[in-house]
Protein backbone atom coordinates (compact mmCIF):
# COMPACT_ATOMS: atom_id res chain seq x y z
CA UNK A 1 0.00 0.00 0.00
CA UNK A 2 1.67 3.78 -0.80
CA UNK A 3 2.07 6.16 1.80
CA UNK A 4 -0.46 7.76 2.90
CA UNK A 5 0.56 11.73 0.90
CA UNK A 6 2.84 10.46 -1.49
CA UNK A 7 2.02 11.31 -5.07
CA UNK A 8 0.45 7.82 -5.54
CA UNK A 9 -2.43 7.91 -3.47
CA UNK A 10 -5.15 8.41 -5.67
CA UNK A 11 -8.54 9.14 -4.42
CA UNK A 12 -12.21 9.61 -6.04
CA UNK A 13 -14.10 12.32 -4.55
CA UNK A 14 -18.17 11.49 -5.82
CA UNK A 15 -20.84 14.02 -4.69
CA UNK A 16 -24.51 13.21 -5.98
CA UNK A 17 -27.34 15.10 -4.33
CA UNK A 18 -30.99 13.57 -5.27
CA UNK A 19 -32.24 17.05 -3.70
CA UNK A 20 -30.31 19.34 -5.86
CA UNK A 21 -30.17 16.47 -8.34
CA UNK A 22 -26.42 17.35 -8.57
CA UNK A 23 -23.22 15.33 -9.39
CA UNK A 24 -19.37 15.76 -9.14
CA UNK A 25 -16.38 13.41 -9.52
CA UNK A 26 -13.24 14.72 -8.33
CA UNK A 27 -10.17 12.88 -8.79
CA UNK A 28 -7.31 14.18 -6.92
CA UNK A 29 -3.94 13.04 -4.35
CA UNK A 30 -3.78 12.68 -1.01
CA UNK A 31 -0.79 14.91 -0.58
CA UNK A 32 -2.89 17.57 -2.38
CA UNK A 33 -5.63 17.90 -0.08
CA UNK A 34 -3.66 17.01 3.50
CA UNK A 35 -4.87 14.92 6.05
CA UNK A 36 -5.33 11.83 7.23
CA UNK A 37 -6.54 9.41 4.75
CA UNK A 38 -5.57 5.92 6.52
CA UNK A 39 -9.13 5.10 6.50
CA UNK A 40 -9.56 5.36 2.93
CA UNK A 41 -6.85 3.04 2.42
CA UNK A 42 -8.08 0.60 4.79
CA UNK A 43 -11.38 0.38 3.82
CA UNK A 44 -11.19 1.30 0.38
CA UNK A 45 -14.89 3.29 0.34
CA UNK A 46 -15.81 6.22 2.81
CA UNK A 47 -19.16 7.57 2.65
CA UNK A 48 -20.02 11.43 4.15
CA UNK A 49 -23.64 12.16 3.71
CA UNK A 50 -23.76 12.73 -0.10
CA UNK A 51 -19.83 12.41 -0.77
CA UNK A 52 -18.42 9.02 -1.59
CA UNK A 53 -14.81 8.68 -1.58
CA UNK A 54 -12.95 5.94 -3.38
CA UNK A 55 -9.63 4.63 -3.03
CA UNK A 56 -8.23 4.94 -6.58
CA UNK A 57 -7.04 1.77 -7.57
CA UNK A 58 -8.36 -1.50 -9.27
CA UNK A 59 -11.95 -1.26 -10.51
CA UNK A 60 -14.41 1.32 -8.08
CA UNK A 61 -17.74 1.76 -8.72
CA UNK A 62 -20.47 3.52 -7.70
CA UNK A 63 -24.59 4.44 -8.42
CA UNK A 64 -26.46 6.95 -7.23
CA UNK A 65 -29.58 8.77 -8.07
CA UNK A 66 -30.43 12.08 -9.42
CA UNK A 67 -34.10 13.52 -10.16
CA UNK A 68 -33.82 12.34 -13.32
CA UNK A 69 -31.96 9.51 -14.02
CA UNK A 70 -29.73 6.82 -11.90
CA UNK A 71 -25.89 7.66 -12.63
CA UNK A 72 -23.40 4.90 -12.57
CA UNK A 73 -19.54 5.48 -12.52
CA UNK A 74 -17.03 2.46 -13.00
CA UNK A 75 -13.44 3.35 -12.71
CA UNK A 76 -10.66 0.81 -13.71
CA UNK A 77 -6.82 1.11 -12.34
CA UNK A 78 -4.13 -0.56 -14.57
CA UNK A 79 -1.80 -2.50 -11.83
CA UNK A 80 1.30 -1.09 -11.45
CA UNK A 81 4.00 -1.82 -13.59
CA UNK A 82 7.53 -1.50 -13.65
CA UNK A 83 7.36 -0.72 -17.69
CA UNK A 84 6.36 2.08 -19.27
CA UNK A 85 6.77 5.94 -18.29
CA UNK A 86 3.23 6.25 -15.62
CA UNK A 87 3.95 2.14 -14.82
CA UNK A 88 4.53 2.98 -11.05
CA UNK A 89 1.51 5.59 -10.94
CA UNK A 90 -1.08 4.42 -13.35
CA UNK A 91 -3.73 6.15 -14.81
CA UNK A 92 -7.56 5.34 -14.59
CA UNK A 93 -10.69 5.25 -17.29
CA UNK A 94 -13.55 6.80 -15.93
CA UNK A 95 -17.26 5.86 -17.17
CA UNK A 96 -19.96 7.50 -15.80
CA UNK A 97 -23.12 6.80 -17.80
CA UNK A 98 -27.01 8.59 -17.06
CA UNK A 99 -30.01 6.25 -17.39
CA UNK A 100 -28.76 4.06 -20.24
CA UNK A 101 -26.15 6.93 -22.41
CA UNK A 102 -22.82 7.04 -21.96
CA UNK A 103 -21.99 10.79 -20.87
CA UNK A 104 -18.15 10.77 -20.33
CA UNK A 105 -15.58 8.24 -21.04
CA UNK A 106 -11.60 9.75 -20.32
CA UNK A 107 -8.10 9.14 -18.76
CA UNK A 108 -8.19 10.45 -14.78
CA UNK A 109 -4.97 10.15 -12.38
CA UNK A 110 -2.79 11.07 -15.88
CA UNK A 111 0.86 11.07 -14.55
CA UNK A 112 1.66 13.08 -17.77
CA UNK A 113 -1.24 15.56 -16.66
CA UNK A 114 -4.42 16.95 -18.84
CA UNK A 115 -6.65 15.17 -16.32
CA UNK A 116 -10.65 16.77 -15.80
CA UNK A 117 -10.41 18.24 -12.32
CA UNK A 118 -13.92 17.49 -12.32
CA UNK A 119 -16.74 15.65 -14.27
CA UNK A 120 -19.93 17.52 -13.04
CA UNK A 121 -23.59 17.63 -13.58
CA UNK A 122 -26.23 20.76 -12.44
CA UNK A 123 -29.57 21.23 -13.76
CA UNK A 124 -29.01 24.43 -15.29
CA UNK A 125 -25.63 23.57 -17.51
CA UNK A 126 -26.41 19.95 -17.92
CA UNK A 127 -22.74 17.54 -18.08
CA UNK A 128 -19.58 19.36 -18.18
CA UNK A 129 -15.77 18.58 -17.66
CA UNK A 130 -13.62 21.10 -16.12
CA UNK A 131 -9.70 21.23 -16.12
CA UNK A 132 -7.73 23.43 -13.89
CA UNK A 133 -8.32 24.37 -10.57
CA UNK A 134 -9.84 27.72 -8.22
CA UNK A 135 -10.07 30.86 -11.08
CA UNK A 136 -7.89 29.03 -13.70
CA UNK A 137 -11.07 26.13 -13.68
CA UNK A 138 -12.56 26.56 -17.36
CA UNK A 139 -15.55 23.76 -17.57
CA UNK A 140 -17.20 22.96 -20.62
CA UNK A 141 -20.12 21.01 -21.92
CA UNK A 142 -19.70 17.25 -22.62
CA UNK A 143 -21.07 16.30 -26.71
CA UNK A 144 -24.19 14.55 -26.80
CA UNK A 145 -24.50 14.35 -23.03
Amino acid sequence: MPALADEATKIVEITCSLKSSEYSLVPFYAHERGGDWSDIAKKHRIVKGETTYLLGEGKVTNTCRLQSSIVQTEITYNPPSARGTCGGTPYGIARIRSGDKLVFAEVIHSCTGGSPSEVRYRVKTGWEVCFGVDNQRRCSSLPDA
